[in-house]
């Protein structure tokens, strides 16, 4: 994971003012109850109209440092995040170009779009929203707590029974959600490529009638990704039921304990709605950190599937030094050559032997499937033979560094494609 480390140094500045942006916001909103609270005791109750006024005041000028703050935090994660993709696409981009043809087919270009465009906009979502809740959650949850305790320190018993099972639920449902995601997103790979397949070869398909049984695999498919997703949805629209449900217990508790309170005149009717804000306070920061977690669950599995596909290797490598060539020998020569293509049981060339001498034209004919760019593919090393060897000026292709090789070979694909601009 280092390599990807390194993709974030230019933006390290960044990454340490956005979450400590986001720290300075909270702090400010952990202010804001006592104010609340001193506006109700030393305001409203005593009817000190300049008092509401001063205070009010105060509040607005914490509201438009906390926006500053949160504008600022925003604005260093989105760069940070933003950068951080960019630079992940060329690497990714750049490592795809070294894959080799069979490489490219294993894995299907489906996938491969999806790792470069879906995977990495997870990714750049999950960098963002990590950088300004991943230390203010923590950093807020902990205030809430120590500024209760400051008011009361047995009422705020409440928040620390509270917090635990919190914690607790959003950690499990998410445990138990991760494997599904993971899980929904492979299928969802699995119906795309179908999907592309289909539309691709869609004259194919039409001229062999093959069109129901394709809308039978499609359907099977996306009935297997429709189950996984709502089983991802129950789980996660829990989440929302179970946390509302425990907050809510603890506002009843600390209502019921702090009107005894109230009563007896140990506590004031403003700290008992700062310890009210305070609660309200965490089940905000629980929420956020379950959205967090939700997305860092995302990320790490768009992160593993990027990670694979860094991982692979391309399967044919060329040599390290050109060899000697032989000026006598043909130009081309296949020398009982065969091909199986890895997703194939049937060989597609078999026991080939031909040679081209220099300043030759050669035709090959054969019908749609006989091999003929297969055969083509062997020279340049597009693929390379299962069996018997294919030598260039004398020289098996394999003995060849690929660059070398592939300057001596002029190509013209069957279906040309144009990248930009005009012919």
């Amino acid at each position: 994971m280092k390599r990807y480390f390194s993709l974030l140094k230019p933006y390290l500045l960044d990454c340490i003012l956005a979450p400590a942006l986001k720290m300075g916001e909270g702090a400010l909103e952990l202010i804001v109850p006592l104010i609340l609270a001193d506006i109700i005791d030393h305001g409203i109750l005593p009817q000190n109209h300049h008092y509401i006024q001063h205070m009010s005041l105060d509040l607005v000028w914490h509201g438009l440092y906390a926006l500053v703050l949160s504008l600022g935090a925003l604005f260093f994660a989105t760069r940070a995040s933003l950068g951080f993709t960019a630079s992940l696409k060329r690497m990714l981009f750049s490592h795809i170009q070294t894959l080799s043809n069979p490489d490219l087919d294993r894995i299907g270009k489906a996938t491969l779009i999806a790792r470069l465009s879906d995977d990495t906009e997870r990714i750049q979502s999950g960098l963002n929203l990590s950088l300004r809740t991943l230390l203010r959650v923590p950093f807020v949850v902990i205030g809430a707590f120590v500024m209760a305790y400051t008011i009361d320190p047995a009422i705020s018993l409440i928040f620390l029974a509270v917090i635990p099972p919190l914690l607790l639920t959003v950690f499990l449902l998410l445990r138990l959600s991760s494997p599904l995601y993971t899980g929904t997103r492979e299928q969802s790979d699995r119906l795309l490529s179908h999907l592309r397949e289909n539309l691709s070869g869609a004259r194919v398909l039409r001229s062999f009638s093959r069109q129901k049984e394709e809308e039978r695999v499609f359907d099977s498919d996306n009935d297997r990704l429709t189950v996984l997703q709502g089983r991802l949805s129950r789980l996660s629209a829990l989440l929302h039921p179970i946390t509302f449900v425990l907050i809510n217990l603890a506002i009843l508790a600390l209502f019921y304990f702090g009107a005894i309170e109230v009563d007896g005149g140990a506590m004031t009717q403003g700290r008992l709605v700062a310890l009210y804000n305070y609660l309200a306070l965490i089940l905000s920061e629980v929420l956020r950190l379950s959205r967090l977690l939700l997305s860092l669950t995302r990320t790490s599995s768009c992160m593993r599937r990027v990670n694979s596909l860094m991982n692979a290797e391309p399967s044919i490598i060329g040599a390290e030094t050109d060899p000697k060539e032989d000026p006598s020998a043909p130009a081309v020569e296949f020398r009982h050559v065969s091909l199986n293509y890895s997703r194939s049981a049937h060989r597609a060339l078999s026991d080939l032997s031909f040679s081209i001498p220099r300043g030759a034209t050669v035709g090959i004919l054969g019908g749609t499937g006989s091999g003929k760019s297969s055969l083509g593919n062997l020279i340049n090393r597009g693929y390379d033979v299962s069996g018997g060897a294919v030598l260039v000026n004398g020289v098996d292709v394999m003995k060849y560094p690929l660059t070398t090789l592939r300057d001596k070979i002029g190509m013209v694909p069957q279906h040309p494609l144009l990248f930009r601009g005009t012919v």
